[in-house]
């Protein structure tokens, strides 16, 4: 599948330019793997119409700050050829690196949020500050105009090309989004220690099965 944005933030499957969608006989063996990494307790590949639901809804999310949003996670979840939801435990080990920054209208990054084990190096930096628990920001870009924040998605190496998988990358929902997943697929809600994971990625091998619509230029709004 393919999917895309509209300018009211909802979800759009189409698709490219083509008679058939991906119809792929290892996605079990896939997610099989993927429940196999410590700290995944089940995973849950979306279909089409879920895939509309959960996007559509982590499209409309914007920052708490009210700083304007670029979601590349997001971004790169859209047009992949498959979404998984994971559910995980306090076990499931994220990269030790930044996934959200603050940009000036260079694009140049003035601030970003520390991973809890690198948190002792910024302790006594004094060219920094703490606008929260674990994230910080230069002190000679305080008060920067048209400043952006960017989700960054979570890149993954428990899956690669000898599983026949490319382009992967995964991120973790807003609130409002995972309590959604949580609804739609019957788990948990009220264990902090649970949290859903967006799984996204496309295969090597294609067989065409299924047949589809053509569809014009996916692009996102």
């Amino acid at each position: 599948m393919v999917q895309v944005l509209d300018n009211d933030c909802n979800v759009k499957c189409i698709f490219n330019n083509a008679d058939t969608i991906p119809d792929y006989m290892g996605i079990e063996r896939i997610i099989n793997k993927v429940k196999s990494i410590q700290g995944v307790m089940t995973v849950f590949n979306l279909d089409c119409d879920r895939a509309k639901i959960v996007l559509s809804e982590e499209g409309k999310v914007g920052s708490s700050s009210g700083i304007p949003m670029d979601n590349i996670a997001l971004d790169m979840c859209i047009g992949r050829q498959y979404l998984l939801c994971l559910l995980v435990n306090r076990e499931f080990k994220f990269p030790e690196s930044s996934f959200v920054s603050l940009t000036d209208s260079e694009g140049q990054i003035i601030g970003h949020d520390v991973p809890a084990s690198r948190i002792p190096e910024y302790k006594d930096r004094d060219d920094i500050i703490w606008l929260s628990d674990d994230f910080v920001m230069s002190t000679k870009h305080m008060g920067s105009s048209e400043m952006r924040v960017r989700m960054m998605p979570i890149m993954v190496d428990f899956l690669g090309p000898n599983d026949d998988v490319k382009e992967c990358s995964a991120m973790s929902p807003s609130p409002s989004t995972d309590v959604l997943l949580k609804d739609m697929l019957g788990l948990p809600k009220n264990n902090p220690d649970m949290f859903t994971v967006l799984l996204s990625f496309n295969v090597s091998t294609v067989c065409s099965k299924r047949k589809v619509p053509s569809a014009s230029e996916n692009i996102r709004s």
